[in-house]
């Protein structure tokens, strides 16, 4: 909204709607004050004939008294009237704004007490606020307001458009909103609740009642402004835009183009409602329709400048402003913004949660600036309110910390309010913390809920998220036992197919069915069809409010928040699986459904989900149907109905089905057989079954488990990953799988989880004997615990679930053997416990990846299990893994082969390892051949030999018979590795292996998984695995094998099935056989005497114990019978370590430990105040540091006992990207940042990774906080800390070594820095080099050569070494090369400019465009800026300067002029090559010359000089063209239309007057002959290839500087602030391009024009000029005076300049000949220094106003803005006497075109 005037008040406005229910609000804001002046009905005496005599009566006497001009009279009385109106209506504007503007302005602190909030009382009609949707019903949205508050916005109370195609069904709510957008409302209506105590606020969004009183003003308008509107029409190219206001004849337009790059919501259709900023005004005279082009960019993240909103009515929520903290009340702060409003902010919108429960003073400082946008206004009790949230002042959706219903365990209570609540701070999955809100009523249960009396700041509770504030961004939580239990809390907690059991709480009218509650905070609908198997026509007769039902969820919609539940008993009874899913209706599922409807071709029968099929006519019956009639005496609507699914097209959500008895009864092909028919009862966990495909998924199969439904996932199909993926890609629907294990049960779905993992298949026939196999097995009984189960130090066979960062969880299969079932039990492996050597679990293992676990220990009640998965402690035995391996490569190759299965079976049986086979070579490659066998049968079968194994290779050949034997067989690729050396072939041996017995022998071939070693003389081949299940992911440990190598082996008799290989293991003192599966853990081995319980324990004992755990960051031990210990990881070691701590410690280790504390800890569960909380265990917490063992005393650090210098060992607990957090203690934790932690810019450029968690380091305390309870760390102090107390000259007191140690920047030290931003407007670069601190890099500094885009050198985030060259008042860095190797790099390109007396008269300096406007340009170099001028901008004339050169562009210029602190530059390239220039007194009349078109005035052609010193000349109008060149038909003036500014003209010198400095030229074609035009366009053609040459060189220059940086490439990323321009930076800052711009009218400017002056000059010259034609020179003024505006805007010094540019051209002579025209110089140089020095001043100024985030130091003047009221007047008076005037000028002008 403008400031330049003030809003116009509006006319009584029309209704926006026939239905509008805001009549009351319109009624207030348009009250009628008038008074009656006619009696009631508004009749009169007079007749209409006698009132219009009289007004003709009136008219003619003041028409006679106006001397008879009709059309004159009614001119000056209408403007009278009009002007009359303006200044009673400003007035009464005036007096209005002044009275609300008063309520505003900053008021005295020591009367304001505390910050007032948005209440229910608070609230009143005509309240405007800023709110956010919660939830887009059909009919209304809800949206939440601040502090917890919720409004309605009912659908017609939107705009009309929405209105009225809402009414249509053209449009929806959910169509235009969406949940979390912001938006501006004000209150139309408040009622009270009789079921609760606040009021019931309805809102609304109409931009007709938020743009009404003076919000919105057409005058105000102005580019940038943001308008807020609705789209009311979609048209081709984009959508007119309406604001509202209908007194007000203005529309906007917004492209599509625009709308389609920057609109984030739903689509733009019309009834939309926007927030717009304006980019183009077109103002309409009186009368017409004012058009505004719209943008959506950077519509509301553009901050509302001073001069934006003067009055109070103006204001409206959602406005972004920059303020200043005016200071600091109880509960809140108070800001002022726009020059003199003053706003509230409570402290629910503070910029951090934290900052709630600290000391207001410490975060906002008084006078510290930040940015807020407007929350609230409330013009009755003259309030406005504030919001610093972050999310809200970036007009961003607030982020979801938690869903609703989450409960959690850690949340943090911030602040405790006896009468209020708690505020907490909630963890999210993400890391941060979201604020949540606990009202009293939610704090416990019972009549008179209250606050636990022992809870306090900082500690610990559990509670649920029940709801949220989308526009606070704060979590509604509760912390009520009942809540948090709660098994239904949301609709997402439901499904369908579910059991639930609720109570009836209402009889919906009609056949609405009946309205059941499943929870408190959940209710369903039970239709009527599903009330009961048979139709219940009256529901009331049967059911009564709060009568228990037991359902079954058919649907929920948990967006929606509906759910609806059948009572049916015969669907709740139903053995059939539920069909919940289209994806999961297979061909032959046979399930129960209920028809839903009824048609002439067929029944729709529907199932859970909202799953319907349709059953078509022919498959109703066996028996055939008459016709459709007969389906409504068959069926009726509520039948539950057996249905057989024939087809299913999920995409499609389409399905048909059959009613028909069995699926024999379904047509040939639509159904397959799934095998023998088995009940769900006798199917357990551990069941070996058989299954026939009936669905292929992306990762899964569905299958038919004997009717059973089941499914397989692609990583249970084989132990190995790379077989499971070719098994899945081999199988096809139908295909029948012989063998699988049941994982999983699912009795409601009565579905099965499967696996045909073969050590799983294994494990479960290992236990079961064969009577058990034809038995089956036997279900668990009820009271059957899986973890009571599950031994302490038994091996089991699972695979793994889930890969989170703490470890691995993994599912194993145990067997029961006292009860003889099976079960699949969760286990969690630390990551201590991962691996032999510490690694992370995403790299370790994979999703579904086989292992073998086992139990470290279990907790029956937790349903906990803690096992190991380290190698050396699981490893298989036996030859596990390789038969594992083999069996499913036997798999494999059985699929591929289909149903000649057993002849490819039977094929691979002949083919064994070892034997030998004829071969024919098939090829040869560089790495061995290719053979085929001889034998036909084995056609489909290659062989392949290795070079090493090819024996003599050269005198093979293709199609040559050779012998060979076979080393290896791969079934699933029909693949043979075959052996042709002879020795090999022939190998044998009088000795025959042996079971059990080692022999030695030699590697012939090395596999990925295997090795194939000969023993026996190479008689026989064995095959020796050494991967694992459990490091099969992790290292390939065949790496270092060789053929050749020996290798001692031991065969125990183990033979594959199909292939005969012999199964190996190796003896060579791997640590495969140093676990036995089923071994238990010794028992203790030590003993500490006295130790039976925790109370026999004290602190400085040292004891002895076992480790009974090890986990991610410390060790549980057992110090004896039922007591166990903590140690840290922290309280390990002494010294530094490059591997993880506790690496070397495994379950059962005996060490040695010191009790450091014994601690007391609650249960932290939410008791009843009339309960105590007890104390549930009792922490002991040990050390086995070295130097703690030592010694007797106990020293346990604490925050307490921290000083600044001190060294300490720590752990890396976390690696994040810029820091270190190390852990000192358990309880202590420091932050070392990324440059502290290091100075080799490798580490730093791989932070995350040079790191390792669980590390151990030493670390420098640098700074702590014990408050908060932070501590600075550093890694880089503790080597400088200590050489600088080791030195023995010049030795330092401890403190001064410790400042030294810290303190990296120093002048003219080198260091490491991040950048962190880039501010393209204060050329600099602000880069962090250290915790707490930060440099500036200006853009001079960043090479010795100026790059071309400095803007682009560097990248955020990018690591970079720095010179620093200044720390006060703030650190100045650079990158030079020849700073940083200062001596030994070459001279600079670009040397620094550091004050004006580095500089030189003749000087060429390379720079940046600073601003630039037609007037001039700003070049900036080092610390100064210097102007060029614009006829010093270049030779040729050049028509618009800011586009040639914006900002940034790299320009060369030469000082011309140092003088009075200002630096005059120019950038002609005649200057800069130092040419000799033609002045005047070296022009010749009837010389010839080459010239630009510099402007066109209606008196003749002003044209430059070639390569002249600014000579200008005129010709005049009659010296353009010949006589005969003019037609009739031309136009009247032909030669202004021939030329335009910028054309390469030739020009001959028709008369100069040096003395006088008058130049006259002619242009006419006569004067020329043909050589003179072609010599002409040679020089052009010249001119243009020196100006392409020297772009060359520049860009040659360019490439060979990027080529010589050595800068490291990094992300790119844009600074907005101007905070950190380096101070010092000159006399001259930077000269803001808007001042340049600005008219004469409000200050002085930088390059000001003389037009108006020129004009006057004009008129004297004509009244004294004794050669001038008295026609011609009122034709010159009529033209002059037309085309005034447009000359206003092209020029900058647009009179002539010659010489060296000093002299300016009086136009006012140019008039006084026709024939001879002149051309005369004048002086104005002082002028020009005035405006340049006046112009610099302001930029200063007002670069203070434009920063986002003004620094501390920066002093920037804040100008303040003249009364725009005032200003207003002048205008409209001004235009008045120039309407009166025009009519006179116009009056004369016609007289004298008479007389021509």
């Amino acid at each position: 909204m403008g400031r330049g005037k003030a809003s116009k008040p509006s006319k009584k406005r029309k209704r926006d709607d026939k239905s509008d229910p805001n009549s009351d609000l319109k009624r207030r804001k348009t009250k009628d004050t008038s008074t009656d002046l006619f009696p009631r009905g508004g009749g009169s005496a007079l007749s209409g004939i006698e009132i219009r005599k009289l007004q003709k009566e009136t008219e003619e006497r003041l028409l006679s008294e106006a001397g008879g001009d009709y059309e004159t009279f009614l001119k000056k009385a209408d403007r009278k009237d009009r002007a009359k109106e303006r200044k009673k209506k400003k007035s009464a504007k005036r007096s209005e704004d002044d009275a609300l503007t008063s309520a505003f302005i900053t008021p005295d602190l020591s009367n304001i007490k505390a910050i007032s909030t948005v209440r229910p009382k608070n609230l009143h009609v005509g309240f405007l606020v800023l709110a956010a949707v919660h939830t887009v019903g059909k009919r209304r949205l809800v949206v939440d307001l601040p502090n917890g508050l919720v409004g309605t916005i009912p659908w017609n109370e939107v705009n009309d458009v929405f209105s009225e195609r809402h009414e249509n069904g053209e449009v929806a709510l959910s169509d235009v909103f969406s949940p979390g957008d912001l938006l501006r409302t004000v209150v139309v209506a408040l009622a009270s609740n009789d079921k609760k105590t606040h009021k019931r606020v309805q809102l609304s969004v109409r931009p007709s009642l938020l743009n009404d009183s003076g919000r919105f003003s057409v005058d105000a308008v102005e580019k940038n402004t943001t308008l807020y509107g609705y789209v009311s029409s979609e048209e081709d190219h984009g959508y007119v835009v309406s604001f509202g206001v209908e007194d007000s004849e203005c529309r906007g337009f917004l492209s599509k183009k625009d709308a389609a790059e920057e609109w984030a919501g739903k689509k733009l259709c019309p009834g939309s409602v926007v927030n717009v900023r304006v980019k183009e005004v077109n103002k309409a005279e009186e009368g017409g329709t004012h058009v505004f082009k719209l943008s959506l960019k950077k519509a509301m993240t553009t901050p509302m400048s001073g001069d934006q909103v003067i009055a109070v009515t103006a204001l409206m929520p959602g406005m972004l402003v920059k303020g200043v903290v005016k200071g600091t009340v109880k509960g809140g702060v108070l800001i002022t913004f726009l020059d003199f409003f003053t706003g509230t902010v409570d402290a629910q919108h503070l910029q951090d949660p934290s900052h709630r429960s600290g000391d207001l003073e410490e975060f906002y400082t008084e006078g510290s600036k930040l940015r807020a946008r407007l929350l609230f206004v409330d013009p009755e009790a003259r309030r406005i309110g504030l919001t610093l949230l972050p999310h809200l002042v970036r007009w961003e959706h607030a982020t979801e910390g938690r869903p609703t219903g989450d409960v959690v365990s850690n949340a943090v209570v911030l602040s405790v309010s006896q009468k209020a609540g708690l505020e907490l701070l909630i963890p999210c999955h993400t890391g941060a913390y979201a604020p949540g809100y606990v009202m009293l009523s939610q704090a416990s249960d019972g009549d008179t809920p209250q606050l636990p009396q022992d809870i306090k700041e900082g500690d610990m509770c559990e509670c649920r998220v029940t709801g949220s504030n989308r526009l606070d961004g704060i979590l509604r939580c509760s912390l009520k036992e009942s809540v948090i239990s709660q098994e239904m809390f949301s609709h997402s907690d439901l499904e369908a197919g579910k059991d639930v059991r609720g109570k009836v709480v209402k009889i919906l009218p009609g056949d609405g069915g009946v309205l059941v509650e499943l929870s408190p905070q959940i209710t369903a609908v039970v239709p009527v069809i599903h009330l009961a198997d048979v139709i219940i026509r009256t529901p009331a007769a049967k059911f009564k409010i709060d009568q228990k039902v037991k359902g079954r969820i058919l649907s929920v919609n948990a967006d929606t928040k509906r759910a609806y539940v059948t009572l049916k008993k015969s669907l709740l009874r139903s053995e059939y699986p539920m069909l919940t899913r289209y994806e999961d209706a297979v061909q032959g599922l046979v399930t129960e459904g209920v028809v839903t409807g009824i048609r002439d071709n067929g029944l729709l029968v529907s199932f859970y989900g909202n799953v319907r099929a349709h059953v078509p006519i022919s498959q109703v019956s066996h028996s055939r149907l008459s016709g459709p009639e007969q389906l409504n005496e068959m069926f009726h609507v509520g039948q539950v109905v057996r249905a057989c699914v024939i087809s299913s097209k999920p995409e499609q959500r389409r399905m048909i089905a059959t009613l028909k008895a069995s699926p024999d009864d379904i047509e040939p092909g639509l159904a397959e057989a799934a095998g023998a028919a088995l009940s769900f009862a006798s199917v357990a966990v551990g069941s070996i079954v058989s299954a026939v495909i009936t669905d292929k998924r992306e990762s899964s199969l569905l299958v038919d488990v004997g009717g059973i439904r089941g499914r397989l996932q692609k990583v249970q199909l084989a132990d190995d990953e790379g077989l499971a993926t070719k098994m899945f890609n081999a199988l096809t629907i139908g295909k029948k799988l012989k063998r699988c294990v049941v994982l999983v049960r699912n009795s409601e779905r009565k579905t099965l989880e499967l696996s045909m993992k073969p050590m799983l298949i294994h494990y479960v026939l290992e236990h079961r004997s064969e009577a058990d196999e034809d038995a089956g097995v036997h279900q668990p009984p009820e009271s059957y615990n899986a973890v009571a189960a599950a031994g302490v130090g038994q091996v089991y066979p699972g695979y793994v679930l889930s890969r989170p960062q703490y470890g691995v969880m993994v599912l194993l299969l145990v067997y029961s053997e006292e009860v003889g079932v099976f079960a699949l039990v969760r286990a969690l492996s630390q990551r201590a416990q991962m691996c032999d050597q510490f690694n992370e679990p995403a790299k370790a293992f994979v999703d579904g990846q086989s292992i073998r676990a086992r139990i470290l220990s279990t907790a029956v009640e937790q349903q906990k299990v803690d096992v190991t998965l380290k190698h050396s402690q699981c490893h298989s035995t036996g030859g596990l893994y390789l038969s594992s391996l083999f069996e499913s490569q036997r798999a494999v190759a059985a699929v591929k082969a289909g149903s000649h299965h057993k002849q490819k079976l039977a094929v691979w049986k002949e083919l064994t390892v070892g034997s030998v086979v004829e071969c024919v070579v098939a090829g040869k490659a560089a790495f061995g051949c290719f053979v085929r066998l001889a034998d036909e049968r084995f056609d489909t079968i290659s062989g392949f030999v290795t070079n090493a194994h090819a024996g003599d290779n050269a005198s093979l050949s293709e199609g040559m018979e050779v012998q060979g034997r076979i080393l290896d067989v791969n079934p699933d690729e029909n693949i043979l590795d075959i052996s042709l050396d002879a020795d090999f072939v022939k190998a044998t041996s009088k000795k025959s292996l042996k079971e059990g017995k080692e022999y030695k022998g030699d590697i012939q071939l090395v596999k990925k998984t295997h090795l194939v070693v000969s023993v026996l003389n190479g008689k026989e081949l064995l095959c020796v695995g050494a991967p694992d299940f459990n490091i099969s992911q992790q290292v390939n440990a065949l790496e270092s094998f060789k053929r050749g190598q020996s290798l001692s082996v031991a065969w125990d008799g183990i033979v594959d099935k199909t292939t005969r290989r012999k199964i190996a293991r190796s003896c060579s003192g791997d640590a495969e056989n140093a676990v036995t599966v089923g071994s238990r853990p010794s028992e203790l081995s030590y003993q500490n005497a006295g130790i039976e319980s925790k109370d026999d324990v004290r602190v400085g004992m040292v004891l002895q114990g076992k480790v009974q755990a090890v986990k991610t960051f410390s060790l549980v031990v057992s110090l004896g019978l039922h007591v166990r210990g903590s140690v840290h990881i922290s309280d390990v070691v002494d010294e530094e370590t490059r591997e993880y701590v506790l690496k070397r410690f495994n379950v059962g280790d005996i060490v040695r430990v010191k009790v450091m504390r014994i601690t007391e800890q609650a249960t932290n569960k939410l008791l009843p105040i009339s309960h105590k909380n007890p104390i549930a265990r009792r922490v002991i917490e040990l050390s086995m540091r070295p130097s703690v063992l030592a010694t007797d005393d106990v020293r346990v650090l604490t925050f307490e006992s921290l000083d600044k210098g001190q060294i300490h060992v720590g752990v890396i607990h976390q690696v994040t990207a810029d820091c270190l957090w190390v852990h000192l203690a358990p309880h202590i934790r420091g932050r070392v940042f990324l440059l502290d932690a290091t100075r080799d810019k490798k580490v730093l450029d791989n932070f995350e990774t040079s790191f390792k968690v669980g590390c151990a380091v030493r670390v420098f305390v640098s700074s702590f906080d014990l408050e908060r309870h932070s501590i600075d760390l550093s890694l880089n102090a503790v080597n400088e800390y200590e050489k600088l107390i080791g030195r023995r000259k010049n030795r330092l007191t401890t403190e001064e070594a410790i400042t030294a140690a810290l303190d990296s920047t120093q002048k003219g030290t080198q260091l490491f820095g991040r950048v962190d931003s880039c501010s393209e407007k204060g050329m600099v670069y602000r880069v962090q080099v250290a915790a707490h601190k930060w440099g500036r890099l200006s853009f001079f500094e960043l090479q010795d050569a100026l790059p071309k885009h400095p803007e682009q050198v560097l990248k955020i985030g990018q690591i970079i070494k720095c010179a620093v060259l200044e720390v006060h008042p703030s650190i100045i860095l650079s990158t030079r090369e020849s700073r940083i190797n200062a001596g030994k790099a070459a001279a600079p390109r670009d040397p620094v400019i550091n004050s004006i007396d580095d500089l030189k008269g003749d000087d060429i300096l390379r720079g940046y465009v600073t601003t630039a406007n037609n007037k001039g340009i700003f070049i900036r170099f080092g610390d100064l800026t210097g102007r060029v001028q614009k006829f010093q901008a270049s030779d040729t004339f050049i028509t618009d300067i800011p586009k040639q050169f914006p900002p940034l562009k790299r320009v060369r210029a030469k000082v011309v002029s140092t003088t009075d602190n200002r630096v005059e530059l120019s950038m002609r390239k005649s200057v800069l090559s130092g040419a000799s220039l033609l002045s005047l007194s070296d022009i010749k009349v009837g010389q010839k010359l080459p010239g630009i078109v510099s402007s066109i005035k209606p008196y003749g052609i002003l044209v430059q000089i070639q390569k002249s010193a600014g000579v200008r000349g005129l010709c005049h109008r009659s010296e353009v063209v010949d006589a005969e060149e003019q037609s009739e038909e031309a136009a009247e003036e032909p030669w202004r239309s021939k030329y335009e500014p910028g054309d390469y003209v030739l020009v001959k010198v028709l008369q100069i007057d040096v003395p006088a400095k008058k130049l006259s030229l002619g242009m006419k074609r006569s004067y020329f002959d043909a050589e003179d035009y072609a010599r002409a366009e040679l020089e052009e053609e010249e001119e243009e290839g020196a100006e392409g040459a020297e772009e060359d060189d520049e860009d040659s220059e360019d490439e060979a500087e990027a080529a010589g940086s050595s800068e490291d490439d990094g992300d790119s990323d844009s600074f907005g602030s101007d905070e950190d321009v380096p101070e010092g930076m000159g006399a001259i800052e930077e000269i803001s391009a808007d001042m340049l711009l600005e008219s004469d009218s409000d200050e002085e400017l930088l390059f000001r024009g003389d037009e108006d002056d020129d004009d006057e000059e004009e008129e004297d010259s004509d009244d004294g000029g004794a050669a001038s034609d008295s026609d011609e020179d009122s034709d010159a003024e009529e033209e002059e005076g037309a085309d005034e505006e447009e000359d206003d805007d092209d020029e900058f010094d647009e009179d002539a300049i010659v010489g060296e540019g000093e002299d300016e051209v009086d136009a006012s002579r140019l008039l006084e000949s026709d024939s001879d025209a002149e051309l005369m110089l004048g002086e104005d140089e002082d002028e020009d220094e005035e405006d340049y020095e006046e112009s610099t001043s302001e930029s200063e100024g007002e670069d203070g106003m434009e920063e986002e985030d003004d620094s501390a130091d920066d002093q920037g003047a804040v100008s303040q803005n003249a009364d725009s009221e005032s200003e207003d007047d002048d205008e409209e008076e001004e235009e008045e006497e120039e309407e009166e005037e025009g009519e006179e000028e116009q009056r004369y002008s016609s007289d004298a075109a008479a007389g021509d």
